[in-house]
């Protein structure tokens, strides 16, 4: 059958592939004429190819956090998703911005079906992102955990952690202080406010 209109190329389909060539940079096979963003990209595709490969959580039993957290969780935004993965070997918390314009700062609540089923007991739990490295605090109190985050458009977490992993009360007391104060110490106002804030009660595992 003719074609009446023009159809769309891809950018990555004509010829001499520029992109390509970059990346193969005269024959090394080095990425050295990729520029920075396009660096950037190999990379976050690189460590979530090789996650895949080798994560027993993906495979594992699924649940999805997101029902509490839109129902419940302030800020939490429209394009945000989150779900959770588990097995005996491996905890993932998986939180997703579909918004490409959107940054969502809020506390992601981990149900108490789950805290229950992982067996957490009260405390500050580290939890590193497997694509970019960050750390962020799973922190469970009376069963129910939430953890503070920030979401920038399109930005992604997989967060995995080992429950044998926990922060001292003191350590956790330090956290999250320091954390409150860097997060708003641009904003004078806010900083000040802070000194006039209601300290939570920690219950932590040693």
């Amino acid at each position: 059958m003719p074609v009446s209109e023009p159809i769309p190329v891809p950018l990555f389909d004509y010829i001499g592939i520029p992109h390509f060539q970059r990346w193969m940079n005269g024959g090394k096979f080095d990425d050295g004429q990729l520029s920075k963003s396009q660096k950037d990209i190999r990379d976050f595709y690189k460590s979530l190819l090789n996650f895949t490969l080798n994560s027993d959580a993906l495979m594992g039993k699924f649940k999805e956090i997101q029902r509490i957290n839109r129902n419940e969780a302030k800020r939490y935004g429209p394009g945000i998703y989150s779900y959770v993965r588990w097995t005996a070997k491996e905890k993932l918390i998986v939180v997703v911005n579909f918004s490409w314009s959107t940054t969502s700062d809020f506390e992601l609540k981990v149900p108490e079906e789950v805290i229950k089923t992982w067996d957490l007991k009260d405390g500050f739990y580290p939890i590193k992102d497997q694509l970019c490295g960050s750390v962020a605090h799973l922190k469970v109190t009376d069963g129910k955990g939430i953890i503070e985050l920030s979401v920038k458009p399109s930005e992604s977490f997989i967060f995995n952690f080992e429950k044998n992993k926990t922060l001292s009360s003191l350590k956790g007391f330090c956290f999250l202080f320091s954390y409150r104060l860097f997060s708003i110490w641009a904003n004078r106002d806010n900083f000040y406010r802070y000194f006039n804030f209601t300290f939570y009660k920690f219950n932590v595992v040693f």
